[in-house]
């Protein structure tokens, strides 16, 4: 006996979807388009910027919020999980935004772009992974906790905001990171 199949109805010839017009969809992931110096004319707080391999920000951060939900899903259904996988998530969240970490495109990438593009990257990318998953509160909690470490170590001259809040970079792409985060359910 064979596999049951499925016909879908074909679209209407009317119905024009432009796939750019969708957030956070690449029309071909595996071709880059542009290059490291198309990256400095982004501003680094939009999933479309570029990063300087190559990679568009938006599919990064895709792909570090799925494995962190995908291994939250799996410890939903352990019965020996006593915390319903938020432990792992954690760990694992700390672990990808972590200074000198996979999310830290300002150091990562020295010297191949802007650096303050490259931190507001970092910054969309923290709050966008984290968002909906972690209360906005700690994530703000965790970029006040980094500005007042560069802050104390004299590693922050430029930023003139309070050191008991996220830095600039930070605030400038918060509301935005989260809502794309939320977008990614």
């Amino acid at each position: 006996m064979g596999k049951p199949t499925v016909q879908l109805p074909d679209l209407p010839d009317t119905w024009d979807i432009d796939p750019s017009s969708i957030p956070g969809l690449d029309q071909n992931p595996n071709t880059v388009a542009q290059t490291a110096s198309d990256a400095a004319s982004g501003d680094g707080g939009s999933p479309d910027f570029i990063l300087p391999d190559g990679r568009r920000l938006g599919t990064v951060i895709q792909q570090r919020r799925a494995a962190l939900q995908d291994g939250m899903a799996q410890l939903q259904n352990d019965p020996l999980s006593l915390d319903s996988g938020l432990g792992y998530a954690a760990g694992q969240y700390a672990a990808t935004v972590w200074p000198h970490g996979p999310m830290d495109f300002k150091n990562q990438y020295q010297g191949q772009g802007d650096p303050d593009q490259l931190a507001r990257a970092g910054n969309f990318a923290y709050y966008a992974i984290g968002s909906g998953i972690f209360p906005d509160a700690m994530l703000d909690a965790g970029a006040t906790g980094y500005h007042l470490y560069k802050t104390m170590t004299d590693q922050n001259r430029k930023d003139q905001s309070s050191p008991f809040g996220p830095d600039a970079s930070a605030q400038s792409v918060r509301d935005r990171a989260l809502a794309f985060g939320a977008s990614l359910k």
